[in-house]
């Protein structure tokens, strides 16, 4: 919420990028900490872990830089309908599963 937060105002003009990007990395160093904190705690912080944890906020990092380029772009009428029923669709999907399999 905090990066977000700064991402808002820095969008809306209120701050400036640069703070939103100073929370951001801030977001990321603390997540980082706390995966190798839990990694340590459960005697596993390997080198392979600790790759994977860098390469997984890294690819979090990438994907909120591309949905920031693209935040700006029309969203076609049929994947905005889709993205709003979405959810409910998932909520209900496993008593559809097990409606429709016992027929």
């Amino acid at each position: 919420m905090f990066a977000g937060t700064a991402v808002y105002r820095a969008d809306r003009g209120q701050t400036g990028w640069w703070q939103a990007a100073l929370a951001a990395v801030m977001v990321a160093a603390a997540l980082l900490a706390n995966w190798f904190a839990e990694l340590e705690s459960l005697d596993a912080l390997t080198l392979r872990y600790r790759a994977r944890s860098v390469i997984t906020l890294l690819v979090f990092a990438g994907a909120f830089a591309l949905a920031m380029a693209a935040r700006r772009r029309r969203v076609p009428r049929v994947l905005a309908w889709l993205g709003t029923i979405s959810y409910s669709i998932y909520l209900v999907h496993y008593v559809l599963i097990q409606l429709l399999a016992r027929c």
